[in-house]
């Protein structure tokens, strides 16, 4: 006998209850919280291994420019990055990240790699795999839906 195939309305149903949950945990949120703030910018910063402008940084965060400015304001005041405006257009602020914010960066990529560092046990390897693969799905999925 086949397995019973759930309609795609309970199967969406059931998705977004279990998406749902999972952003919801309180290490999750942590996550999202960290990830659209303060070591969000400091990571697409030192990933790009450049200066970026304000406006890819909005973009990379994916918040509002506001958010990005008051992120900017906190990090500058701290002496992680510096902001300087276009000689070409003045409207365009490039921003570069200082040694102190890539050690940031460094210390706060160490500590989520700690925090999260049990939950490969919880997996075998092919199921690792594919757990990325069926993420990976999902995510161009919701890419294309954008």
């Amino acid at each position: 006998m086949g397995r019973m195939e759930k309609n795609p309305m309970q199967f969406g149903e059931e998705l977004f209850d279990l998406l749902s949950e999972v952003v919801s945990c309180s290490v999750n949120r942590e996550v999202l919280d960290t990830i659209r703030g303060e070591y969000g910018l400091l990571w697409c910063l030192y990933n790009q291994n450049r200066a970026m402008t304000v406006g890819e940084l909005t973009e990379c965060l994916q918040v509002v420019p506001g958010r990005v400015t008051d992120i900017l304001k906190s990090l500058e005041k701290k002496g992680m990055i510096t902001r300087q405006r276009s000689s070409e257009d003045k409207r365009v602020v490039w921003v570069s990240l200082l040694e102190a914010g890539k050690e940031e960066t460094l210390r706060r990529r160490q500590y989520i790699h700690e925090k999260f560092s049990g939950i490969d046990q919880l997996f075998q390897e092919e199921e690792k795999t594919e757990l990325l693969r069926l993420l990976k799905i999902l995510l161009a999925f919701a890419r294309e839906e954008q």
